[in-house]
Parts: C-alpha cells; structure tokens; sequence
C-alpha cells in the first residue's frame, strides 16, 4: 500500500485495558494517556471469565442501554497497513497479558476496528484490514441474542456508530479506533444475557470473594466505564455484604 497521510488512530477501551496495572507497560508504550474521551457506548457485563473465576467481564451489545466506555489515543499515527498491524497485534497482547506475536483473535473475542464516517478513510485501507481477518481462522462469529445483531462484521469493522464526546455533540476527533470486542456467554431459550442478580451472585462466590474479582468492576466504575445496570449491581453487592 503507498504511503499517504497519517490517520490518527484511538483504543476504544470498555474494561481493564484502561487501568489494570498488567497493561501499565502496554499503555505507557502505544497510548496517549492525557488524550482521552468519555464517550456513551452500549456495553453490558456478558462474557463469564475463567480467568477471573467466573464473574463476568464486558462485552459489545446492540440490546443494551447506553453506558460510558473510554477511548484513548494511540501515540503512532497509521500511514500504512502495517502500521495498524502493530497497533491491533500490541492491543491483542495487552488484553491477553502476552508478548505480541501476530495474532489478533481467538475463540473468545477478536480485534475490530472502525472508521470515522467524516474521515473518508481510503477503501485500500479497510479493504487490507478485511484481508488480513479473512486469514484469521475463526475471525469473529461472536454470539448474540434474537434481535440483534453480532457486533463485528465479516470484514472486521465494529459495528457501532462513531463515538461521541460524552456530554457534547462532538465527534471524537480521530480518524481510526480499534477495540476488543469479546463473545458473551449466552444462555436460556431464547438466548439471553446475563442478569444483574447472575452478574453480581458470581462476584460473592467463595473463590471470587477471596480474589477479590469484584475488584474488575470497582475499578471500571471509579475509572469512568460503567453500563445501563451498574446501579442495580451495586444495590445487589451491598446488599449481601450488610446481611453477611
């Protein structure tokens, strides 16, 4: 691909990339810290974590009500495709907590990107992205629930529309952002998400309580990243911590 000029490139971040002291180093080295938005996002807890003894951490949904996610600009514009290879393989590794090593999906979540509709990003640009998914067995064929729709194309686009500033009516001023977008676990028939009383019951389980998981979604909501049904989480862990 030739060169041509530079696009600003963000993480939309919606969980622990933003502040787990694991991806401090990935951070300081590929993000701008002090240039970061608060934009309103649709994001829920849905995808149960064996990593994290089984409590649940975020994921993308069409059918949720608005929460706040951040995005944080990337230090390193993107010239070429190459450039934005590096910029998903280090968010891969970082959301991993691994070196990178080319991959940027697996059977549980994927890399996305999107594109500024004001940008007129080039078609060379996303059509080399779409190239590079195509390759990647098992890229997307995340889940979802009757009604709406998988969050992430065949083509790897993220399907949302271009953030905005929260408490504005500004566009987040980038060219370029690119995401985690993990599959949710889904159950029930119909399939459904997760309730706030199922989320916050895996937060009290005895392994949970001694690793102090809770701790995932303390931290989201002190950093800005909340959803729709934090309240109603919180009424719940507050409540069985008065009555133990």
């Amino acid at each position: 691909m030739p060169e041509r000029k530079p696009l600003s490139i963000g993480v939309l971040i919606i969980g622990s990339l933003y502040w787990d002291e694991r991806r401090q180093t990935w951070r300081e080295a590929r993000l701008n810290m002090g240039e970061s938005f608060n934009v309103p996002m649709r994001i829920r807890y849905g995808r149960l974590s064996t990593g994290r003894d089984n409590t649940y951490t975020m994921v993308f949904s069409g059918q949720a009500g608005e929460g706040q996610a951040k995005v944080v600009r990337c230090r390193q514009d993107i010239v070429n495709a190459a450039d934005l290879d590096v910029e998903t393989n280090e968010l891969w590794a970082a959301e991993r907590n691994m070196k990178a090593d080319g991959s940027i999906a697996s059977d549980w979540g994927c890399v996305a990107l999107l594109c500024n509709p004001a940008s007129k990003v080039p078609a060379a640009f996303t059509d080399a992205w779409a190239a590079r998914v195509r390759a990647v067995s098992g890229y997307g064929g995340i889940p979802h629930v009757p009604g709406e729709e998988t969050p992430v194309s065949a083509a790897g686009l993220l399907k949302v529309p271009w953030p905005v500033v929260a408490g504005t009516n500004g566009s987040v001023p980038l060219d370029l952002l690119i995401a985690t977008a993990n599959h949710p676990t889904l159950a029930g028939d119909p399939k459904s998400y997760p309730s706030p009383k199922m989320i916050a019951d895996a937060w009290l389980t005895k392994e949970a309580v001694k690793n102090d998981r809770v701790a995932y979604f303390r931290n989201n909501v002190a950093n800005g990243i909340n959803t729709f049904e934090d309240a109603d989480i919180a009424a719940l862990l507050d409540g069985a911590h008065r009555h133990q």
